[in-house]
């Protein structure tokens, strides 16, 4: 596992191997972003004097409240955005066993805005209704590098009424790495 800490009030954090216990069933964006970065940092971090290894260029984290991808700004992977909403809809739609999204059987647990940091006075993201993916950018320290990311994050219409959840994982994350191969 992973456990991460950010200095309050900064963008500063670090990382190490460890143990992290889930605080909350739903854990806040914020949490997992942190968890998001530091990965990237680890990993990033961990290949510097190793040979045949490739960076870490994009985390697809799905939870039942959202969707987030972080995808390294100039590397080979396109449209997060677009990944992001559909593994969205492909999460309700494969739960719900249904082609379409019925608003009846579907229901919003993300919050109303959510910050991009767990730091104090971070920057909130409101949700918006027409545009309801909301994507940054965030520079990262990956040991001697520094590089940019994108996140982009999607709200999950919640299926109400399950049909299957079995291999509900394996169809979000293709859905959403379908988009961007």
């Amino acid at each position: 596992m992973i456990s991460c800490y950010q200095a309050p009030a900064t963008r500063m954090y670090s990382c190490s191997w460890g143990l992290m216990m889930a605080d909350h069933v739903y854990p806040k964006p914020a949490t997992l972003f942190l968890l998001n970065i530091c990965c990237a940092d680890l990993i990033s971090t961990s290949r510097l004097n190793k040979e045949n290894t490739r960076q870490l260029t994009r985390l697809h984290v799905h939870t039942l409240a959202y969707q987030a991808i972080l995808t390294v700004k100039n590397s080979p992977w396109k449209n997060s955005k677009a990944a992001a909403a559909k593994a969205s809809l492909t999460a309700n739609r494969h739960v719900c066993g249904s082609k379409e999204v019925d608003i009846e059987k579907a229901k919003l647990i993300m919050d109303d805005s959510f910050s991009t940091s767990i730091a104090a006075g971070s920057r909130r993201v409101p949700l918006d209704v027409e545009q309801p993916v909301s994507c940054w950018d965030e520079e990262l320290n990956g040991g001697l590098d520094r590089f940019a990311v994108e996140i982009c994050v999607a709200p999950v219409l919640v299926c109400t009424e399950a049909y299957q959840t079995a291999g509900g994982g394996d169809n979000i994350s293709s859905a959403g790495l379908f988009l961007q191969i």
